[in-house]
């Protein structure tokens, strides 16, 4: 299937973000859209593994659109790059992950009104640093009805990036466990490997089991697995996977 890139520029707080919109050259009848990020929107959008999930909203007749992280792409600064970036802004006063909460409120706004997207037939997915923001974009925006989050940070405080930030309340308030209320009664895909010690296999379980006890024990939403990949390390499958359950979830949020 032919695929046609779609440029669209939004800006935030005087600054414009280049929103890249994907989308196919035949429409589904009620068409999605996926928000996906890796770390800048061509890995997000064109790399493999990072892109299988939009490759398959694409193959179904659906949109994907991305943008370049805080601190990721284009938008490097003099807090460097990375999660190095996110933490160097975070300790200065300048909170990467409410950034990226309004870029992305901002661009949903943006596919609405232009006839993108609309309310409760969109998607995310994020991979890693990008896992937890999707988790937490779902967590504050009603008009999203699914998330997926492959290797996802859960807790900051677990990466070396932060050692040294361990005991400061601001870091430990990060924590996705924190924002479980936001996230009871959506649907929720979580897949990580049993021996990611970058991100922390423990800490992705705790926080599953606080969503699920934010859920009243109810799992029916939920998809959380733990498989055998080695280490920090995104398997091709939970891509497709996840794809599969959150078209899953949309279509039966449109009924």
């Amino acid at each position: 299937m032919q695929q046609n890139y779609n440029n669209q520029t939004f800006a935030i707080n005087g600054i414009d973000t280049a929103l890249h919109l994907l989308e196919p050259s035949q429409l589904a009848a009620r068409p999605f859209l996926l928000l996906t990020f890796a770390m800048d929107w061509e890995t997000s959008l064109c790399v493999e593994p990072y892109n299988l999930t939009a490759k398959y909203f694409l193959q179904q007749g659906h949109r994907a659109a991305s943008f370049d992280l805080p601190n990721h792409g284009a938008r490097l600064n003099q807090y460097g790059e990375g999660i190095a970036g996110f933490r160097n802004a975070f300790i200065d006063g300048k909170n990467p992950f409410t950034m990226f909460i309004e870029e992305a409120k901002t661009a949903i706004d943006f596919c609405i009104d232009h006839g993108f997207a609309s309310i409760g037939n969109i998607a995310v997915c994020g991979t890693s640093r990008a896992g937890y923001l999707a988790l937490r974009l779902l967590g504050e925006d009603n008009r999203i009805a699914a998330a997926a989050a492959f290797a996802p940070v859960t807790d900051w405080r677990c990466l070396e990036e932060f050692s040294a930030d361990k005991n400061r309340k601001d870091v430990e308030a990060l924590q996705l466990s924190n924002y479980v209320h936001g996230l009871a009664g959506k649907s929720t895909f979580i897949v990580i490997g049993n021996s990611d010690e970058r991100f922390s296999t423990a800490s992705c379980r705790q926080f599953y089991a606080d969503l699920l006890n934010a859920n009243n024990g109810n799992s029916e939403n939920i998809h959380f697995q733990i498989d055998d990949s080695p280490g920090h390390y995104s398997q091709k499958g939970w891509y497709l996977c996840g794809a599969r359950f959150l078209i899953d979830a949309l279509e039966k949020n449109s009924v």
